[in-house]
């Protein structure tokens, strides 16, 4: 799990790429937006196979693609991220890391993740 707030670049996601992680929960502010440095990072884990969700650090409402610019949620989106609807940061980790012991194939784990966050709604 990471946290956006300002200021935050990329190095947590790099260091995690580089430590062989499996998934990523990319916790936003608001509606799920981050900074550029965690977008850019959440872009090549994304690239390489690794499935990023995320959620908001807000205690109420639904993440929602409506910020497209440099961190914002829909170019996450765009990037291939899971928004992670309602789902707080640590319940989306759980469902991540079930989706992902289900199955080896990163495509079915994401359609797992994002119908369990659909649901969440």
């Amino acid at each position: 799990m990471v946290k956006s707030a300002a200021g935050v670049d990329g190095r947590q996601i790099e260091r995690a790429l580089e430590d062989g992680v499996s998934g990523i929960v990319l916790e936003g502010m608001g509606l799920g937006n981050t900074t550029p440095g965690l977008e850019t990072a959440a872009a090549e884990a994304i690239d390489r196979g690794v499935p990023v969700v995320v959620t908001s650090r807000c205690h109420g409402g639904a993440v929602n693609g409506i910020y497209g610019k440099e961190g914002g949620a829909r170019t996450l989106e765009e990037h291939g991220a899971i928004l992670g609807g309602d789902l707080p940061a640590q319940k989306a980790r759980i469902t991540l890391a079930l989706a992902l012991s289900a199955t080896d194939d990163p495509e079915e784990a994401r359609e797992l993740v994002a119908t369990a966050a659909m649901s969440a709604i």
